[in-house]
């Protein structure tokens, strides 16, 4: 007969080393528990970094935004770059532009990046700027009368009314830059206002189209008026279409409304001629589509 070995002291497993133990179960939870709290500080701490990196500051992001800013000489407090970022040649150019404007430059992780520009396609690079500075009206129409005076072109200007998607803003921004509109008018309340997200859909068209913040749309444009602009409202339902309103070559004020409410009713009776754009195949454009074809037959 074998005899059964002998069970020598320490054999046994320590009931938090049995996986099926309640004690094992309970020290798991302790070190998932601590774990969790580890990361939620971890994640309060960066955040607090982030906050405070940014104070004051708008983050522009993206390669061609932030090249945009930089060319334009907006003012910039500092560059942020993914770690072990490769340098190809767009953001080598970005790194000669901060060297030769003195502008800092740090090397922060991805979840960093993606705090700052709140999850926004970065594509590894970042911009903390100051504040957008709102152009005045008045400031506006004097740099408007210089470019006719020095160019023989006639301004324009655009007007928008309740728009309020900023990727619609950032896209006429770049429509505007494109047949150099003089400034793009928003009101004080219930707009777009220019937000890191406008500036990456202007592709960077910001820095060359100045915003201008207005309190109330209708004085605005009765000053305007006053200063020899045409007031041509946008209407998808009026009868002239924007090819015969007369007034290409001239100093105009385009007026573009939401997509659901359109222009308002003062507008609309303010203007010298409300105009639409033949679209036999569909209901509607979009604000932004509307706006570039708009332009191109009052400025192009």
């Amino acid at each position: 007969m074998v005899k059964a070995k002998k069970r020598v002291k320490g054999d046994t497993p320590k009931a938090t080393d049995r996986v099926y133990h309640k004690a094992y179960k309970q020290a798991e939870r302790a070190k998932n528990k601590e774990r969790g709290n580890r990361r939620q500080s971890a994640i309060k701490r960066t955040q607090q970094t982030v906050k405070k990196r940014t104070e004051n500051a708008n983050i522009i992001y993206g390669v061609n935004p932030v090249f945009e800013a930089l060319e334009s000489r907006v003012p910039a407090q500092k560059l942020y770059l993914l770690q072990n970022a490769t340098i190809n040649k767009n953001l080598a150019k970005i790194l000669t532009f901060t060297a030769s404007l003195g502008i800092p430059e740090a090397r922060v992780s991805k979840f960093e990046l993606d705090e700052m520009t709140g999850n926004g396609v970065h594509q590894g690079v970042a911009l903390a700027v100051n504040s957008y500075q709102y152009l005045p009206l008045s400031k506006a129409l004097t740099n408007a009368d210089l470019i006719e005076k020095n160019t023989n072109k006639k301004p324009t200007f655009i007007m928008l009314d309740s728009i309020t998607d900023p990727q619609n803003l950032g896209a006429i921004v770049r429509s505007a830059a494109a047949f150099a509109v003089s400034g793009v008018i928003i009101p004080k309340n219930n707009a777009a206002e220019v937000t890191p997200a406008v500036w990456k859909a202007s592709a960077g068209n910001l820095a060359k189209v100045p915003v201008i913040k207005v309190t109330n749309l209708h004085s605005t444009l009765e000053t305007l008026k006053e200063h020899g602009y045409f007031a041509v409202a946008m209407d998808a339902k009026a009868d002239v279409d924007i090819k015969n309103t007369g007034f290409a070559g001239e100093k105009v004020v385009l007026i573009m409304g939401s997509e659901g409410a359109g222009v308002s009713r003062l507008l609309k009776k303010t203007a010298d001629i409300i105009a639409s754009i033949n679209t036999p195949s569909v209901e509607s454009l979009n604000v932004s589509v509307a706006t570039g074809i708009a332009l191109f037959e009052l400025c192009g």
